[in-house]
């Protein structure tokens, strides 16, 4: 069986968090594999450390962003460490070099296979759902030979801290088009009443997505971006989330979380996995209540 994989998958950060538990659970199941995952600098800044998982963090934005510096970089890598395996679990431009220098220099090369069809089918009504992409994450990696058990076998919850009552609740109403966020006046309203009751409240957003959140004067609540947002995930209680990546940010740290759908479903492939409590709920129209 391989030893060294190297695995690529450069977008989104949600569907890097969702490959990142799947390779976790890999290597849980094989103590002798190692995996080299290739991703964008900024998503590899939110993912947590893992022995036998190396994240490396390009930046396609400048140093990486003309096709030829990130051929040179894929054929120097692999010329240097020499991977038994490559998986390319993104099938983009930014991985046909890859691909490319991969078949040259004769190594086994596996790719994901999109399914973009089964999602059109979903949108009209024509199949009830689609397959989880961490199954289909999986199934890649049983074509490469690798032995992984989808779903895994849930794992103890870490301890988190003790030194409130109800702790911390990370609050992230906030998504990448409007129909999947949750109304930040209700979100506020919540964070109030976690405060009251005697926990904490850290929202989770950009600096213009928490900059829109109404002003709140409670020391309890924090609008201000975390330093480390690693560490924050590690240390909450709970958290409530919507249809975004941060979802799967909580799946991998093992965080019980409450996740919004708005105008998406979870029955799209895109429901995180979570070794700790979920709960999914699917709110079509915007509710004038708290969940």
């Amino acid at each position: 069986m391989a030893k060294h994989v190297l695995v690529v998958r450069y977008a989104a950060l949600g569907d890097v968090a969702m490959l990142w538990a799947v390779l976790d659970a890999c290597l849980a199941d094989s103590p002798s594999l190692r995996f080299t995952l290739m991703t964008r600098k900024q998503i590899s800044k939110h993912l947590p450390q893992r022995d036998r998982l190396t994240v490396i963090g390009l930046d396609l934005d400048t140093t990486y962003q003309r096709p030829g510096s990130l051929m040179a970089f894929y054929y120097g890598w692999l010329r240097s460490h020499q991977p038994d395996q490559v998986v390319d679990m993104h099938q983009h431009l930014r991985t046909a070099s890859l691909r490319w220098l991969t078949r040259l220099l004769r190594y086994p090369l596996h790719t994901l296979a999109k399914d973009r069809k089964g999602r059109r089918q979903l949108l009209k009504d024509k199949r009830s759902q689609v397959a989880p992409m961490q199954s289909q994450y999986a199934k890649v990696l049983h074509q490469a030979g690798l032995f992984v058990q989808w779903p895994p076998k849930r794992q103890p919850l870490p301890r988190r801290s003790a030194g409130q009552a109800i702790g911390r609740l990370i609050l992230a109403p906030f998504a990448s088009k409007a129909s999947k966020a949750w109304d930040a006046d209700h979100a506020m309203a919540l964070a109030s009443l976690w405060a009251d009751a005697g926990g904490t409240v850290t929202f989770l957003g950009s600096p213009n997505e928490l900059q829109s959140l109404p002003d709140s004067s409670n020391a309890a609540i924090n609008t201000v971006p975390p330093s480390d947002e690693s560490s924050l995930w590690s240390e909450a209680s709970v958290a409530m989330v919507c249809d975004s990546a941060n979802q799967h940010l909580a799946a991998i740290h093992r965080l019980p979380m409450v996740s919004l759908w708005m105008g998406t479903s979870p029955l799209a492939g895109f429901l995180p996995f979570s070794h700790g409590k979920r709960m999914s709920l699917s709110l079509p129209e915007p509710l004038p209540c708290q969940p």
